[in-house]
C-alpha cells in the first residue's frame, strides 16, 4: 500500500484541513468511500477529531492495511472496520459518507439512520450535479439533508484542477500542446480555467461558449484549422456538442477536418458515430451523462481538498441543525439535494 511512510499524504492532509478549518468533534463517521490513498479519508476524518470512525471495507486484507498504518500514525482506535451496514451502527452515526462503496441507499438503511444524520455525497466521478444510488425521496422521507459540493465554489476552485486534467489529456491523445490549434468547446469556469492553461503551455486556442448564439458559426469558421477538439461543458447540458444535430455534426468533420482529434472532458457527444468513423476520443472509455473524470485523476492535493471541503460542509450542516452555527459561517459552498423536500416533509 503506498501509503506507508507517506509523509506527502499526511502534509498534503494536514494543509486541507487547516485551509478550510475542519472540525468533526463529537461526530461518529461512516465512510463508505475509497480512494486510490485508501487512508486518505479515514485520516481525514481522524485528523479533524471525530469521535468515532467506521469504515466499510469487505478485504479482510484492507483492513488490517489499513488498520497497521493509521495505528502508526499514533491515533487511539476509534477507527472500526465493519463489513455490513448493520442497524446497531447505523444508529449511531451523525454524518454518512455515501460513495463507491455503498452501491445503494435505501430506505432500508436511511431508516436506521440517527434521526440528525446528514449524509455527503462523495461520487467516484467528479460531478455534483449527476447523483446516483441513492434514495432521495426516502431521505426526505425522513428529513435526511443529502448534501453535495457547489462546483462553483469559490474557495476550492475546482476548475483549476479540471483544467489540469484537461491539458493531460492533450498529451495522452498525442497532441503536442505548444503551438497546437486547439478548438475548446465549453462553458463556465472551467471553460476560462482550461484557454488559461493551455495558452499559457503555447497553445493557440479558438474559444467556443456553447452559451453564446453566434458559437456554431464561429466553430465552423475554425473547424478546418483545429489540431484538436476540447469538449469541456461543465455542467453538462442535454445539448449535443458533436453528434447528428449537435454543435458540430459528424458530417462537418469528416468534410472539413477528418483529421482532428476528439478530446472529451464533459458534454454530450455521439461516441458510436465517432467510434464508426474511425475518429480518435480520448478518453477511450466516455460517458457523456456527467463529467468524465474519476476523483482518483485529480491528484493527492485536488483529492485531500475535496475531502477537506465536503467534511466542512456536513459539519456545518449539523452545527446548523444543532442550532450551533449559521449557514454564512461556512467557508464552503454546498447544495442541500433535497432541499425542497425535507422543507415540506417538515411542515
Amino acid at each position: 500500500m503506498t501509503e506507508l511512510n507517506n509523509h506527502k499524504m499526511i502534509n498534503s492532509i494536514k494543509q486541507s484541513l487547516k485551509q478550510f478549518n475542519v472540525d468533526l468533534t463529537g461526530l461518529n463517521i461512516l465512510i463508505g468511500a475509497s480512494v486510490s490513498q485508501l487512508a486518505l479519508i479515514p485520516l481525514m476524518a481522524c485528523f479533524a477529531n471525530a469521535r468515532n470512525i467506521y469504515v466499510l471495507s469487505q478485504s479482510t486484507e484492507e483492513s488490517t492495511k489499513l488498520n497497521n498504518y493509521i495505528n502508526k500514525i499514533s491515533f487511539s482506535s476509534n477507527v472500526k472496520f465493519i463489513e455490513k451496514l448493520q442497524p446497531h451502527v447505523l444508529s449511531q452515526i451523525d454524518v454518512l459518507i455515501k460513495g463507491n462503496k455503498i452501491k445503494y441507499l435505501d430506505e432500508s438503511i436511511i431508516s436506521s439512520l440517527k434521526e440528525s444524520c446528514v449524509i455527503m455525497v462523495f461520487p467516484e466521478f467528479v460531478d455534483y450535479n449527476y447523483i446516483n444510488g441513492i434514495s432521495l425521496e426516502d431521505c426526505s422521507k425522513y428529513k435526511m439533508p443529502v448534501i453535495v459540493l457547489n462546483e462553483q465554489c469559490e474557495n476550492l476552485m475546482i476548475d483549476k484542477y479540471f483544467a489540469n486534467v484537461i491539458t493531460k489529456r492533450c498529451y495522452e491523445a498525442d497532441l503536442d500542446v505548444y503551438k497546437s490549434k486547439i478548438l475548446l468547446a465549453g462553458k463556465g469556469k472551467t471553460l476560462d480555467s482550461a484557454l488559461n492553461l493551455l495558452k499559457s503551455a503555447g497553445a493557440f486556442v479558438y474559444v467556443a461558449n456553447t452559451d453564446k448564439a453566434d458559437c456554431q458559426q464561429y466553430v465552423l469558421k475554425h473547424l478546418g484549422d483545429a489540431d484538436a477538439i476540447i469538449v469541456a461543458q461543465v455542467p453538462v447540458c442535454t445539448d449535443y456538442v458533436i453528434g447528428q444535430q449537435g454543435l458540430i455534426t459528424l458530417e462537418q468533420i469528416k468534410h472539413i477536418n477528418p483529421e482532428v482529434k476528439i478530446i472529451h472532458f464533459a458534454g454530450k457527444i455521439d461516441t458510436a458515430l465517432l467510434n464508426k468513423e474511425k475518429i480518435k476520443v480520448v478518453p477511450n472509455n466516455v460517458n457523456v451523462n456527467y463529467v468524465n473524470v474519476n476523483i482518483n485523476e485529480l491528484g493527492l492535493k485536488a483529492v485531500s481538498d475535496i475531502v477537506a471541503a465536503l467534511m466542512k460542509s456536513v459539519e456545518s450542516m449539523t452545527k446548523t441543525k444543532n442550532k450551533t452555527t449559521n449557514l454564512k459561517d461556512c467557508v464552503v459552498s454546498y447544495k442541500v439535494m433535497n432541499y425542497e423536500e425535507i422543507a415540506v416533509a417538515r411542515k
